[in-house]
């Protein structure tokens, strides 16, 4: 694991197949993952040659910070990496809140960008994505309290995050999980307040996006409850050159449910394979 410092934050990440001349993929999480929610995509890009760039982003486990958070700041923060790492041209992806800082990079930062993936995203809240938000941060606030509490908040998170058969079919999975909250540390959930603040605070983006240019992949999972498929259609509206791949049976955490067909997407799509608009696999 790499650090530099941006802003007064410690900011970790990680090159996989480092020193790669062909292409790279940037990564942005979701608001409760880390670097390493990305390994199992990660893992088959490396075994394809592509170097890839993970990294906790401020707030996040590895890169701690309890003041405000902006968009802009996870884009700044980004591109202090790439001059770290003297990239000046990648492929970039974002899942969920994530999804939302890859937008804002895109558009900060489109000589750098050269596509953009969005997976489970959304540039604007409805009034359900906001209300669940405002649970999160209650549940973050409720974490704080004890192991027993962070083990609570998994769990009434996760049924957000997976489609029910999914849910159904790993129940150890989802103990694991809840296990592994229990024995986060308080700063974990110090973040997960201000990042879920500030998806309060500084959304909608939707204005800035006709400012991306780049060729542009939606990736929408038709069992997401949390970014709904209108959330999906207003991004394509609004980004001229872009596409949709829409998952069946599949919830927000596609990333995770469904690992091989989503690397197959994200490689297929920055290598130049255009799909039809409104694909369904």
């Amino acid at each position: 694991m790499k650090q530099i410092v941006n802003r007064d934050c410690n900011l970790a990440y990680e090159v996989v197949n480092a020193g790669n001349t062909g292409d790279t993929v940037l990564f942005f999480n979701g608001s409760l993952s880390t670097m390493s929610s990305w390994l199992p995509i990660t893992e088959i890009l490396r075994k394809r040659g592509i170097q890839v760039l993970v990294h906790d982003m401020r707030g996040q486990l590895s890169s701690p910070w309890t003041g405000p958070i902006s968009y802009k700041d996870h884009s700044y923060d980004a591109k202090a990496i790439l001059e770290a790492e003297g990239l000046n041209r990648v492929h970039v992806v974002g899942i969920s809140y994530g999804s939302v800082a890859a937008q804002t990079f895109a558009a900060d930062w489109p000589d750098i960008t050269k596509s953009l993936i969005l997976v489970s995203a959304f540039s604007e809240m409805d009034a359900n994505t906001q209300a669940w938000v405002k649970r999160f941060i209650e549940w973050g606030h409720d974490a704080l309290m004890s192991p027993e509490h962070k083990k609570a908040a998994y769990m009434n998170i996760a049924p957000l995050l997976f489609s029910t058969n999914f849910a159904e079919k790993n129940p150890d999975m989802l103990l694991k999980g809840a296990e592994m909250y229990r024995g986060l540390p308080d700063m974990f959930f110090e973040g997960m307040v201000q990042i879920y603040s500030n998806q309060i605070t500084n959304t909608p983006i939707t204005h800035r996006l006709k400012e991306i240019v780049c060729p542009t992949l939606v990736v929408h999972a038709e069992e997401d409850i949390l970014t709904p498929w209108p959330l999906s259609k207003k991004i394509l509206a609004e980004i001229a050159n872009s596409e949709v791949i829409r998952i069946p049976g599949a919830g927000h955490a596609v990333n995770a449910e469904k690992p091989q067909l989503v690397d197959s997407i994200m490689t297929g799509f920055i290598s130049g394979f255009k799909y039809f608009s409104s694909a369904k696999i």
